[in-house]
């Protein structure tokens, strides 16, 4: 909201009806619930494990792609997807990786599916709507439509007290507004860049990158987690 008053934008600037509503509906779809299904995903597989089933949204977006909007890949984009694919995969699947018990591995999974289903739809249903809306303001009405059906949610939750309680210790307040900033805010708005910029088909597994970069900071993080513990 700052950035877009900053930049001198209006925050509702007329536009069709269908266009607040479609992107609402992309924000409340791929971030409200497949963010929640993601973050539930990764609670139950741990990092590894969910950059594999991460991996299940590129031949979501390509397929939704093809068939909604109309995109096609040339061999050689193609084939720089698989290689793509082969590369999330093998950074993923290491040897030494313990599988999670198995009441929590079949649930994760399907959690992790559901929640590439629902991201996968929800930015190649906005995707003819990018090319002609700034990428900050789409990012804006996405993020306000998912925080306002997640504030709902929680404000109807039988369990709504003791999910808010973490916020009241001041220490949680660190890596929040750190994974806020970096994830939510840089790293939304460039993945919108690149959904805009370039064909949904394309932007996907270039964005599915982060999965190895997730395996790489949860290694390094922690590892520094645990000097820290044996030290103390």
């Amino acid at each position: 909201t700052a950035t877009v008053l900053a930049l001198g934008r209006p925050l509702f600037p007329p536009q069709p009806w269908t266009t607040y509503a479609l992107l609402a509906a992309s924000g409340i779809m791929g971030i409200t619930v497949s963010d929640t299904l993601f973050f539930a995903c990764l609670n139950r597989l741990g990092a590894g494990l969910t950059g594999v089933v991460d991996c299940v949204s590129i031949p979501f977006v390509i397929l939704f792609s093809f068939v909604f909007v109309g995109e096609r890949l040339s061999p050689r984009q193609f084939l720089g997807v698989l290689l793509i694919a082969a590369a999330i995969l093998l950074v993923s699947l290491r040897k030494d990786a313990a599988l999670p018990p198995r009441r929590d591995l079949l649930p994760g999974i399907g959690l992790g599916v559901l929640a590439m289903i629902t991201m996968a739809g929800g930015i190649v249903m906005i995707k003819p709507l990018l090319g002609r809306t700034p990428v900050l303001w789409a990012t804006f009405i996405r993020s306000a439509a998912a925080a306002a059906a997640l504030a709902v949610i929680l404000a109807l939750h039988p369990r709504r007290v003791s999910l808010v309680r973490p916020l009241r210790h001041l220490a949680n307040w660190r890596p929040i507004v750190l994974a806020t900033v970096l994830g939510s805010y840089i790293g939304l708005a460039a993945w919108m860049a690149g959904m805009k910029f370039t064909q949904a088909s394309i932007a996907a597994p270039l964005s599915q990158l982060n999965s190895v970069f997730v395996f790489v900071l949860a290694a390094i993080f922690l590892t520094l987690v645990k000097l820290v513990v044996g030290l103390l």
